[in-house]
């Protein structure tokens, strides 16, 4: 591999991680368009409980998404492999959900998944083609008891979250 070649793979398999990251970003702070921004017009998805295009993710995303009070999506590692303007990778998550309980309290879905990915290179940036979701398991359980202490910067799932005033370019 020349060194131009190199440097290209490396170009793009960062842009590629980076939208990775962009995409969870958009889901945890419910930011629809920066999320929307991850895939291509023609992207086909399948969620398992949605299946079908980019907005009509985003609709199910914003109405099966709004009662939770936090999301927290922790990528793993990414297989990925470019080729050109295309590509496929796999990339772990555990994605933590919490939501109201019935009753009082709150309780945490947490899922342990795989983004299986085809990407392509479209107008010189990258976007996801097409998406499954692969589910290696779920848990759901009780939050016993939750830290209240005032001193600490609170994350939000919308625009007022901290990060948005400290990331702007």
């Amino acid at each position: 591999m020349t060194a131009d070649a190199l440097l290209r793979r490396v170009a793009d398999e960062l842009e590629v991680r980076e939208l990775l990251a962009r995409y969870s970003r958009g889901v945890d702070r419910a930011d629809w368009d920066l999320l929307r921004s991850c895939f291509s017009d023609d992207a086909e998805l399948d969620y398992g409980q949605v299946k079908g295009s980019p907005d009509e993710f985003i609709a199910f995303a914003r109405s099966g998404l709004a009662a939770m009070t936090a999301l927290l999506h922790t990528q793993g590692q990414s297989w990925l492999r470019i080729d050109g303007a295309t590509g496929v990778g796999e990339t772990y998550v555990t994605a933590y959900h919490r939501m109201p309980a019935a009753g009082d309290g709150s309780q945490d879905l947490i899922v342990g998944a795989r983004y299986v990915d085809r990407f392509a290179r479209r107008d010189d940036r990258w976007l996801i083609v097409r998406r499954t979701m692969v589910y290696d398991w779920t848990t759901l359980t009780p939050v016993p008891a939750q830290l209240d202490d005032p001193t600490l910067v609170v994350g939000r799932r919308d625009r007022n979250d901290p990060s948005y005033e400290i990331l702007q370019p």
